[in-house]
């Protein structure tokens, strides 16, 4: 797949998700999930002495859902941690099952991945979890670049990108960053890079655009 090469402030007309406005509102949403993740895991009396990973979901203010996925809570005050950030809209008439049940199996086996922290998922507006148009932005916290790298390179995670992720969704955005000072300065968080997944077309669309 020839990827599309974008400068720091080029735009793409026909492609209204890659403008690069959307890359401070997400960076925005990513440090909000770093604290409020932040807050979950120094209240241990949520997870201590529970089999890990633990899942710990609750309704913002506004109503929206938030779910967070603790696997090694310990270690997210720790510093050079790695980021992902992915924001996906999905297609309307999407069918949720297949991503439900990887979602299901991926959580049985996240323990396993060595390195993975937390994985943490936020509603971008206020709805029901069912709703079409409701969609969602994730963090997911690694002890480092190495273990983000077993993480893209893992089976389960080429399936669902390379297999669910086209029919389910009609655009998708993702970030590689670093918390240079774990979780307890999440203000600190950097993105490097974004990456752009356009489904509509056939055959689909990457770009990418390098941030620092």
């Amino acid at each position: 797949m020839a990827v599309a090469m974008l400068a720091a402030a080029e735009l793409v007309p026909d492609r209204p998700f890659t403008h690069p406005r959307h890359i401070a509102d997400d960076g925005e949403a990513l440090r909000y999930m770093a604290r409020a993740l932040l807050e979950t895991a120094r209240r241990p009396e949520l997870y201590a002495g529970r089999p890990l990973p633990v899942v710990y979901f609750y309704r913002e203010p506004d109503g929206r859902y938030h779910r967070q996925v603790l696997i090694r809570p310990e270690r997210l005050e720790g510093e050079h941690l790695a980021i992902v950030g992915f924001f996906g809209w999905r297609r309307p008439d999407a069918d949720r099952g297949p991503i439900e049940r990887m979602d299901a199996e991926m959580l049985a086996e996240l323990p396993q991945q060595e390195g993975l922290l937390a994985y943490c998922s936020l509603a971008l507006r206020a709805g029901e979890m069912s709703a079409p148009t409701v969609n969602f932005g994730n963090l997911v916290v690694f002890a480092g670049p190495e273990a983000k790298a077993r993480w893209h390179a893992s089976e389960r995670h080429r399936y669902a990108a390379s297999v669910l992720a086209p029919g389910y969704y009609a655009s998708v955005r993702i970030y590689n960053g670093l918390l240079p000072h774990g979780l307890s300065r999440p203000e600190s968080l950097q993105l490097h890079l974004v990456k752009y997944f356009d489904y509509t077309t056939q055959p689909a669309w990457l770009g990418q655009r390098t941030l620092s």
